[in-house]
């Protein structure tokens, strides 16, 4: 079976992506693991057996402690927690970005689904957190999901794409899309430099038909924001949220390209956009 991880931290931001990941587990079929690193002071000077038994220790008290945790946030939702439909995992370390990015590589996850911590822009979100940490080392999609966002129905899911590899992108997000049986809107922010995107180009405009033939889904369309000064990233993307008020914004992260460059301090444009909606960053 399907699982989600659902790294917590008893915060009341974590709250929220723990109901998030919860009815997006719902909608997926797929079984919420809730995870929390603990790393209690233990001296290492001890003997190995009774450090070991500490640690052992620690993980059952706090095995207990998150269980009880989900336990409330469940019953604040007026959701009866059943025991079988989900899993409590906690791992001791001082890392926890590591042990996040490990169990999310070795377990049979969708999604990772974590709280963005009241980040205010993008650049304040991906310059710092263990989110942030997360996006950039996990091999699978990650759910960043704003304090305010509160969970719907996923059906308008938007993806901000460069144009250069979008046949490649569409095909590994259709998958997600399709289980969500959501419209995809992609849009591309115009101008951009460098780059060879011509708005105007039979490619461009004929993309939302193409893309529907070749993967046969009739809920795709492409749309071009176009802003007053180049490459600015930020002020397209707050135009089509503010636009078009999709559910989850969809983005890659890649090798050096617009989207990190949205994280390089040398760009002139400060962040405008606040995340207000769930980001979903996924590798190719």
């Amino acid at each position: 079976m399907k699982k989600i991880l659902i790294p917590t931290y008893f915060s009341e931001n974590a709250e929220n992506a723990v109901l998030y990941g919860l009815f997006l587990s719902q909608v997926l079929k797929a079984k919420p693991v809730y995870f929390y690193v603990t790393h209690k002071n233990i001296l290492t000077s001890k003997p190995h057996d009774t450090f070991l038994h500490e640690v052992e220790k620690d993980i059952k008290h706090q095995t207990e402690v998150l269980h009880n945790s989900i336990k409330s946030i469940y019953a604040k939702a007026n959701i009866e927690l059943v025991e079988n439909h989900c899993e409590f995992l906690v791992k001791y370390g001082a890392d926890t970005i590591d042990l996040i990015e490990e169990q999310a590589d070795n377990g049979q996850y969708e999604f990772v689904v974590m709280a963005t911590h009241g980040a205010s822009g993008l650049k304040k979100f991906f310059a710092g957190s263990n989110t942030s940490g997360i996006i950039q080392k996990s091999k699978i999609p990650v759910l960043a999901v704003p304090y305010d966002a509160k969970y719907k129905l996923i059906d308008d899911i938007a993806f901000a794409s460069d144009f250069e590899n979008i046949e490649q992108e569409v095909e590994l997000t259709l998958p997600i899309v399709k289980k969500l049986n959501a419209k995809l809107t992609i849009f591309t922010v115009h101008p951009m430099y460098p780059s060879s995107f011509n708005p105007e180009s039979k490619k461009v405009l004929n993309i939302s038909e193409e893309l529907r033939k070749k993967f046969d889904y009739e809920k795709i369309n492409h749309i071009v924001i176009n802003r007053a000064e180049e490459n600015d990233i930020e002020g397209g993307i707050k135009d089509f949220v503010a636009n078009h008020n999709p559910d989850i914004l969809i983005m890659f992260t890649k090798e050096r390209t617009w989207f990190e460059n949205l994280l390089d301090r040398s760009n002139t444009s400060e962040v405008a956009l606040d995340i207000k909606i769930p980001l979903l960053a996924m590798k190719k």
